[in-house]
């Protein structure tokens, strides 16, 4: 078996071997890492018997803004093995050498979607938070408003960079480049709607699922029209009942949807893995001493074969690794979890506590791979 980095001139046999173990034409699917003009076969890594492919894997180079600081992620997807070659290690292969790709890429995380039992044995778990909110029929039969906001489907290129600068005035997010920016939002067969009230001002921009039951994503220039946003969409589209997912550092949507939702429920975001202890504690600390003062002192916790001495002092986060005695010693799993958990029942130290969870891991389904 030969393992190597794709190129582009893999592209159309990529595709092929995708469509035969998935039976979809990613192309299509996921247009931001399979459409022709964007040509991302080199984020792929291949096996390959002879010259027949029996495996691949998308490594997806990302950038999550927390405001003016950026982490590296990478997004792990399209894993695949030809059924005739399972059981053969190939996945194992190509999932380490995944981790030395997001290594070259400076990547601090991955993501990827896909089973626990799977992925796990990776270093991956399920964390973030991400809130689920319905809208049942009984809400959308008795829901009153003096006006219905008008919807239309994006498809002309200005309303696209509309929808790019209103996205961009979030505070976190993940880069989408302008010039991919439509594929991204059509990804996953997803359909993008833009909200208009009666004087064709824009209200705001939907990402809707590709049943039209669930928007992935919501973006408003006035939050206190959201109700009337979304009882529009459903009534224009007849909807009987509706799912709109919100990532948890969206408290501002989520406590407006909370005022009308029939129901919530909360769900992990994802399944991810620290990849770089250092760069990603360092980061998502320097993000949350902008936010708010944090207790200050020193603790040291041991990952795996390393300890990391975190200390904030003076509004400051320094993180370095050192040899000595430690406060709280976790394994890889653990460590994903202990950082980006609300539920942290691992340590009773008070000041970690007041630091964690780092709330920030929370991605839209739109921007996996």
């Amino acid at each position: 078996m030969l393992y190597r980095n794709a190129e582009n001139d893999d592209y159309r046999a990529i595709l092929k071997f995708e469509k035969k173990v998935f039976k979809k034409d990613f192309s299509s699917f996921l247009p931001k890492v399979y459409s022709s003009e964007n040509l991302c076969a080199d984020t792929h890594i291949i096996c390959k018997d002879g010259k027949k492919i029996c495996g691949a894997l998308c490594v997806y180079p990302m950038q999550l803004h927390l405001g003016d600081i950026k982490m590296q992620v990478v997004g792990i997807g399209s894993v695949a093995v030809d059924k005739k070659y399972r059981r053969q290690g190939i996945m194992k292969k190509m999932m380490a050498l995944s981790e030395e790709r997001a290594e070259k890429l400076k990547a601090s995380v991955g993501v990827l979607c896909g089973a626990r039992k799977r992925y796990e044995r990776y270093g991956y778990v399920p964390c973030g938070e991400e809130y689920v909110f319905g809208i049942s029929q009984y809400s959308i039969e008795h829901y009153k408003t003096d006006e219905i906001y008008s919807l239309r489907e994006i498809v002309s290129d200005n309303d696209f960079k509309d929808f790019y600068c209103l996205y961009n005035k979030q505070e976190i997010k993940m880069e989408r480049d302008i010039e991919a920016f439509e594929n991204i939002i059509h990804s996953w067969e997803c359909k993008a709607y833009c909200i208009e009230d009666k004087k064709s001002d824009v209200v705001g921009y939907i990402v809707v699922s590709h049943d039209g039951n669930v928007i992935n994503d919501l973006i408003i220039n006035d939050i206190g029209k959201i109700e009337n946003m979304i009882f529009s969409y459903i009534k224009n589209k007849k909807k009987k009942s509706l799912c709109v997912r919100l990532r948890s550092h969206q408290t501002d949507l989520i406590a407006a949807m909370l005022a009308f939702a029939e129901n919530y429920h909360v769900e992990t975001a994802g399944m991810f893995k620290i990849f770089d202890y250092k760069s990603f504690i360092e980061t998502a600390m320097q993000y949350k001493l902008k936010k708010t003062a944090l207790e200050e002192g020193t603790v040291k916790v041991k990952i795996n074969d390393d300890i990391y001495q975190i200390t904030v002092n003076d509004q400051k986060c320094n993180v370095n690794i050192v040899k000595s005695d430690y406060d709280i010693e976790l394994n890889t799993v653990q460590a994903t979890t202990f950082f980006t958990s609300n539920f942290n029942t691992i340590t009773d130290n008070n000041l970690l506590k007041s630091w964690l969870p780092f709330c920030m891991m929370s991605i839209s389904a739109i921007d996996k791979v």
